[in-house]
């Protein structure tokens, strides 16, 4: 068979997340070809995920399998030229050229390659692509990297007649995010899935194209992409599944709170300016070293950096209510890394910042899109 070798170089950019990096069977560090006489399919699994998807080519004349070493054939195709052929040679080998190279890969067979999960769903669901990428991206930043704890590197889909909540936590701050499916679900439920998986899947969504599909059972979660869309052209259908994780999710309804004392609003873009000129000062210490401290005033907000050796100061313009009330100074101390990351995740210009006190956590608030993040506040250490 005849390939683009841009449109493969594609495909297995798709599905190269998904192969295991250190594996004890050589075949886990494999990509499954599989030759078909209008398209060449592609698959990758690490045993919790697996993903495929189908590759436009022509001039193929039978059907064929076979697992081949992920990293060498990455590598080959970068150095090869339009348009690739690609012909199985036995039972054990391919070989891939262009019109001035030639290679031969060795490999294992399809009967050596983990079978694909079989989900049988007991919910099925479709969104809006967008609609799922933007969800994904603003809960999916405060889940924890430290496996340790596995359900915290986990988004939490909470999904009750055609409302989703997705929230994923990490100990020092909460995001959640709600979208509205095309149908109501016929029943409600909640199922923990891998924050990467979801990210992986997120680059792969654009603005356009045929709703996702997501179906969900005891065990697997699998996401489906039609083919077509403009941002994997001369790539087919995508399947991606994952497997569930099991664990008690931190109970987020109780966390996320209703409202707050003092309600700041704030332009987004500005808020993020002022805290990225504070934060340079703070870019020489250790990580999480510093914080800010930013005191709440009737039309403007003072944020001043404080670490070890370093300082600086800047302020932003707000419209603040409840600060009467309050009866006295408001101000929160909080790491501004995590700050500038909810902000980025704000959908409109204008952000809502609810604070219930200075050693109680923040809220950012996009209502426009149902987003909220909490930020436990910066307690520094004693000297």
């Amino acid at each position: 068979m005849r390939i683009q070798q841009e449109t493969l170089k594609r495909g297995l950019d798709i599905v190269k997340p998904y192969v295991m990096r250190r594996a004890t069977l050589p075949v886990l560090q494999c990509i499954l070809l599989r030759g078909q006489k209008d398209g060449l399919g592609l698959s990758a699994t690490n045993l919790e995920q697996a993903t495929r998807c189908e590759v436009e080519a022509w001039d193929g004349e039978e059907e064929w399998a076979l697992a081949v070493p992920a990293g060498m054939i990455c590598d080959l195709v970068e150095t090869l030229r339009s348009p690739i052929t690609i012909f199985k040679v036995d039972d054990t080998a391919v070989c891939i050229a262009d019109e001035v190279s030639t290679c031969t890969l060795r490999g294992f067979g399809e009967d050596e390659f983990p079978r694909w999960p079989y989900v049988r769903p007991k919910m099925t669901e479709t969104f809006y692509p967008e609609l799922l990428r933007t969800a994904i991206l603003q809960a999916g930043h405060a889940a924890a990297e430290d496996e340790t704890r596995p359900v915290l590197t986990a988004i939490c889909m909470d999904y009750q007649e055609d409302r989703f909540t997705f929230v994923a936590a990490d100990g020092f701050r909460l995001a959640q995010a709600q979208q509205v499916a095309e149908r109501p679900v016929s029943r409600s439920g909640r199922v923990l899935v891998s924050a990467s998986w979801l990210g992986e899947i997120a680059k792969l969504l654009g603005e356009e194209g045929e709703a996702v599909s997501l179906e969900v059972d005891q065990t697997y979660a699998k996401v489906k992409l039609a083919g077509g869309r403009a941002k994997n052209e001369g790539i087919g259908d995508i399947v991606s599944v994952s497997t569930v994780l099991e664990g008690d999710f931190p109970n987020y309804r109780d966390i996320v709170p209703r409202g707050g004392a003092v309600k700041v609003q704030v332009d987004g873009n500005e808020l993020r300016r002022a805290l990225s000129t504070v934060q340079v000062s703070l870019s020489m210490l250790e990580k999480d070293a510093g914080f800010v401290h930013i005191d709440v005033f009737e039309d403007e907000l003072r944020i001043k950096a404080e670490g070890l050796d370093a300082g600086g100061l800047s302020s932003v313009s707000a419209q603040v209510t409840g600060l009467d009330e309050a009866g006295e100074d408001v101000f929160f101390k909080i790491t501004p890394a995590f700050l500038l990351e909810a902000l980025r995740h704000v959908t409109t210009g204008w952000a809502e910042i609810w604070i219930n006190g200075p050693y109680m956590a923040i809220s950012v608030v996009d209502s426009h899109s149902g987003y909220v993040a909490v930020i436990m506040p910066r307690t520094p250490d004693k000297k």
